[in-house]
Parts: C-alpha cells; structure tokens; sequence
C-alpha cells in the first residue's frame, strides 16, 4: 500500500519535480488504537518509522496537540534532488 501511494502521488501535478515522496499515514487498529507511520523511498531502500501503539481511550489534551503536529507539521528535507555517490 505505501509503494502504491507513493507512486499515484509522483503522478500528481505538484510533485512531479519531486524524486522522494514522504507519506505520513495514520493506521487505525479497532476502534480506540492509532499508529502513526512515515515512509520515504530513496531509490534503493523504503524506509518506515512508526510510533508506538496508542490507545485513545487514554488521549489528553498532550497527545492530540502531537498527533496534531505530526499531521501539520512542514516537511523537512530535499525531496527534488538525490545525491548519488561516486563510483
């Protein structure tokens, strides 16, 4: 599924400069747990990270204000241009 977004995003008009396209997805397991994942491929590996498991019968205010900045936070980095080391 994260290859498939990555590549109907690359099709899209905005992106089409970009060579790596970070996704950031909110996995949703049952009705109370959430995950957060973020993953980029940068033409020889896919890389995901992923917080640990929360359950959100036990969210606070502190929790929804990360969950929050994770999701509007800017994106980092140089996604249009990929290094390629010497030979």
């Amino acid at each position: 599924m994260i290859t498939q977004l990555m590549i109907r995003r690359l099709h899209m008009r905005p992106l089409r400069d970009h060579l790596i396209i970070p996704l950031m997805i909110y996995s949703l397991m049952g009705p109370w747990n959430l995950r957060v994942l973020e993953a980029y491929y940068d033409s020889e590996t896919l890389h995901v990270r992923m917080t640990k498991l929360y359950d959100m019968r036990d969210a606070d205010d502190e929790l929804c204000e990360v969950l929050c900045r994770l999701w509007w936070g800017p994106a980092a980095g140089n996604t249009k241009g990929h290094t390629t080391p010497p030979i």
